[in-house]
């Protein structure tokens, strides 16, 4: 799925992602730090499913996958998804922020506008999966007022690696 044009905020768009993002996301979601809460595996542990998804996420009928930008210099920051359910009601979403970039407002200003962007879809509702352990995302959704729904658990791709979650959810409300 794909965005017909870029969301603009004060300091980073978000555009649709292509190809040529490929490696900049895979050395931002397999690595350790940067990488550490996806569920996205370290290197050593891709497989071809997983090479062949990645490969297929830039014309996905299942989701969004968007690439968060600096308007200031056009580095690209961060990574996004956003998964419609089957009634087109609920989506999931998904950020990573590339470390050099954490603690600078990116992601607050990018879960903002994701949520603007959501509310002009028709979308009633925002969930998100967080570790528990991660406690930056899970301030950052507290911020705006998502909730803790329940609590879950979830692992790395194909890795050993379990991590209990909670599950946030943000209901939208339409503009008067």
């Amino acid at each position: 799925m794909r965005i017909k044009s870029n969301l603009v905020g004060t300091n980073i768009y978000i555009r649709n992602y292509e190809l040529t993002d490929k490696l900049f996301c895979t050395n931002m979601w397999f690595d350790k730090v940067n990488g550490k809460y996806l569920s996205d595996p370290t290197e050593e542990f891709v497989d071809d499913n997983y090479c062949q998804a990645v490969d297929d996420m830039y014309n996905s009928p299942n989701g969004y996958y968007f690439i968060i930008t600096r308007i200031c210099d056009n580095s690209r920051i961060g990574s996004f998804c956003a998964f419609p359910d089957e009634t087109e009601q609920i989506i999931d979403i998904g950020y990573c922020i590339h470390q050099l970039y954490w603690r600078q407002g990116y992601a607050t200003e990018c879960l903002k506008m994701i949520i603007e962007w959501a509310q002009t879809q028709n979308f009633t509702t925002i969930t998100a999966e967080v570790a528990k352990d991660n406690i930056a995302s899970c301030k950052l959704l507290e911020k705006f007022n998502f909730k803790i729904k329940k609590e879950s658990s979830y692992k790395k791709y194909h890795m050993n690696i379990e991590f209990k979650s909670y599950i946030f959810e943000y209901h939208i409300t339409k503009p008067h």
